[in-house]
């Protein structure tokens, strides 16, 4: 009697279990690799009044005027028009574009570069620093998971920091 009501029980315990569900709910995104980016925006955060080699980008009384050249693999896909007179300090947005628009679109394994330069003149300008982002989606992924960035800064030589902003893709 004993042993057929263990045998009982036992046989009621196994069927009320029910298999585990793997799947995530609905509409609850799974993470996965993103295929590209979306530059929205380029901040100028930082820069100084004068070169790595201590010389003023313009002259002592006058600040320079930058603007940014974008290129995605090498081609050049967006310029903005220069801020005028920048002084060191403020944040100026580098969007308005020259050439090129808003947003810039990079997929997975391409390279982005950002030149930095001071407008002298229309036929004249020097050149400030640049940014590399050898594989740009992989470098802005380690947000894991977030289907944006804002305000990602990134530094270059000639203490220079510029804030981007934009979106993940998936």
């Amino acid at each position: 009697m004993r042993t057929t009501f263990l045998l009982s029980l036992f046989v009621l315990l196994f069927a009320s279990c029910d298999k585990d569900d793997d799947s995530s709910p609905a509409g609850t995104p799974t993470p996965t690799d993103p295929v590209s980016i979306s530059l929205n925006t380029i901040i100028l955060e930082e820069f100084t009044n004068v070169s790595s080699n201590g010389s003023f980008w313009d002259s002592a009384t006058n600040n320079p005027d930058p603007f940014i050249k974008v290129y995605k693999e090498g081609v050049l896909v967006f310029e903005s028009v220069p801020i005028s007179n920048a002084a060191p300090g403020p944040a100026y947005p580098l969007n308005t574009p020259s050439t090129g628009s808003m947003p810039v679109t990079i997929n997975a394994g391409q390279s982005l570069r950002f030149e930095l330069y001071d407008n002298d003149s229309e036929t004249s300008y020097q050149y400030m620093t640049s940014i590399n982002l050898t594989d740009a989606v992989s470098f802005i992924d380690n947000l894991d998971g977030a289907e944006s960035f804002t305000d990602l800064i990134i530094y270059g030589p000639n203490d220079i920091a510029l804030a981007i902003s934009g979106d993940i893709n998936y």
